[in-house]
């Protein structure tokens, strides 16, 4: 705030990048917006990170949306490039990193987790980060024996996450607010089937082929994530049989098409979601 006036007082234009989304009833909000409201008179223009955040700033500030500017968030792809080897081959690995704290629905993924585990018995959760709330998956993972499958690793660096986002299939976001939330980008950019909760920008970060919304509630996100861990594990049959017949072709042998109805059976997710109801 102290920058923004002294550049105004020396007569130079001015740009305020807004990332966060704030309500309008609680007190920390309240005070957000009234510092918004002693910006504007410093600040030329602004820029959010989505419409939505445009959207929430717009109304905060009681300001003409021509003031506000969306420019989305961005990565290196370069840093973040899949690794195929780095997979297990034998489960559906669930990647989830992030903060965890009540914003970024840690009780949300802790009630999803036993389901979800029980319904498909090759399925494990790599958690990374840390916060307040690891208390409560500590305890799920305790009351649910579910040591060998929910691995948290704590605080992660950020040129680690990618070392550790290239060993999962699917990336789970369960944020209960979000402006923008960049780290489904750096997922989607290791090759992660996305699955998140539809809140605030994230709809529009990812076109749909590489993104899964899910309703913000326990039992419509362990559907939709059972959906994908179906939607993997069906993908991974296919792959398997085309490099199986790929592999009898180049040897010059007859390939017979045989169906295997307990592999390509699909895996109801009526149990997962039936623990809620």
């Amino acid at each position: 705030m102290e920058a923004l006036m002294h550049a105004k007082a020396l007569g130079l234009r001015t740009i305020f990048t807004d990332h966060s989304l704030f309500g309008f009833a609680d007190l920390s909000s309240v005070l957000a917006n009234k510092a918004l409201f002693l910006f504007l008179n410093v600040v030329d223009n602004f820029i959010c990170v989505s419409n939505v955040a445009k959207e929430n700033t717009v109304l905060r500030g009681g300001m003409s949306p021509d003031r506000v500017f969306v420019i989305p968030n961005a990565i290196d792809s370069s840093a973040f490039t899949p690794d195929p080897a780095a997979r297990d081959r034998d489960n559906v690995t669930i990647i989830v990193v992030s903060r965890l704290v009540y914003r970024k629905g840690t009780d949300l993924l802790a009630a999803i987790i036993p389901p979800i585990c029980s319904t498909f018995p090759n399925v494990k959760f790599i958690i990374g980060g840390d916060g307040p709330k690891r208390l409560v998956l500590e305890e799920m993972r305790e009351r649910h024996n579910l040591h060998s499958r929910v691995h948290l690793l704590g605080s992660l660096p950020h040129h680690k996450v990618r070392d550790v986002l290239v060993k999962g299939d699917i990336f789970l976001n369960t944020s209960l607010t979000e402006s923008f939330c960049i780290a489904i980008v750096e997922a989607a950019s290791c090759g992660l089937v996305v699955v998140s909760t539809a809140v605030g920008g994230v709809p529009e970060v990812l076109p749909p082929s590489m993104l899964r919304l899910a309703p913000v509630s326990a039992s419509g996100l362990a559907s939709t994530l059972a959906d994908t861990v179906e939607e993997v594990r069906q993908r991974r049959i296919l792959w398997t049989r085309e490099a199986s017949l790929s592999s009898q072709l180049s040897r010059g042998e007859g390939a017979s098409a045989t169906d295997d109805d307990d592999a390509v059976r699909a895996t109801s997710h009526d149990a997962c979601v039936g623990s809620f109801e």
